[in-house]
């Protein structure tokens, strides 16, 4: 069970403020005012708006407070932020299902070997799902984990990239290096997303990285960009 003063649900509860004044287009309450609001410590909420901060949703000013960006009321699907696409759906108002299409223990191609840093023919656990939304397939991944050392276990394909991440390499990911590809629907896509034509679609390739910047999976996702639309916030740096 969540604890009411843990990272996850202050910041839930501090979204529901930040929603309250970006429709007002209206400054945050004052540290000390967010602290009572929300039942936390006044360095937790400093975090807390820290962390909205980096995520391009408030600007804090010295002496005049904490402005919310109401531009990123309509910015749902941001490809700048990394979490279970699901949630990033749910939050775009669409209510995703998941499949699990191929699942198992393979081994490493080259291409994948180099970006792990890892020897080609090594065992990886691959998985390849996909996110449908009324029915309708949206994205597919194909997630590579190398797990030399827990070639023997049992991997539930449910779980996501990262727990899986944990179980067999034992340590967290920390950074996704992305790349971005707009491009045309090739065999696969068709395959997998259910396409009769080629069409554009915007490809992703992800190589998960822990603190000490060890390649630990490499993912592709293929999206189509007829259901929702993608962007980016991009922080403007201030002139002194």
């Amino acid at each position: 069970m969540t604890m009411r003063n843990s990272p996850e649900s202050l910041d839930q509860r501090l979204m529901q403020l930040w929603r309250q004044a970006a429709l007002k287009a209206e400054p945050l309450p004052s540290q000390a005012a967010l602290s009572e609001l929300l039942g936390a410590s006044r360095p937790s909420v400093r975090e807390a708006l820290v962390r909205l901060e980096q995520r391009g949703l408030v600007s804090s000013h010295a002496g005049s407070g904490t402005f919310p960006n109401p531009a990123a009321l309509g910015q749902s699907m941001r490809l700048n932020e990394s979490y279970e696409f699901s949630e990033m759906l749910r939050e775009a108002g669409l209510e995703p299902t998941v499949e699990i299409i191929e699942s198992g223990w393979t081994t490493l191609t080259g291409a994948d070997a180099a970006l792990l840093q890892e020897k080609a023919g090594g065992p990886a656990f691959r998985t390849v799902k996909r996110w449908l939304v009324d029915g309708a397939p949206i994205m597919v991944a194909v997630d590579v984990v190398p797990g030399s050392s827990r070639a023997d276990l049992d991997v539930d394909p449910k779980l996501s990239v990262f727990e899986i991440v944990e179980l067999l390499r034992g340590t967290r990911i920390e950074w996704e290096m992305t790349t971005v590809r707009a491009r045309t629907a090739d065999a696969h896509d068709k395959k997998y997303l259910g396409l009769a034509r080629s069409e554009p679609v915007l490809g992703l390739r992800m190589v998960g990285v822990n603190l000490r910047g060890t390649p630990l999976y490499v993912a592709r996702e293929t999206h189509l960009q007829s259901v929702v639309e993608y962007s980016i916030i991009r922080s403007v740096p201030q002139r002194p």
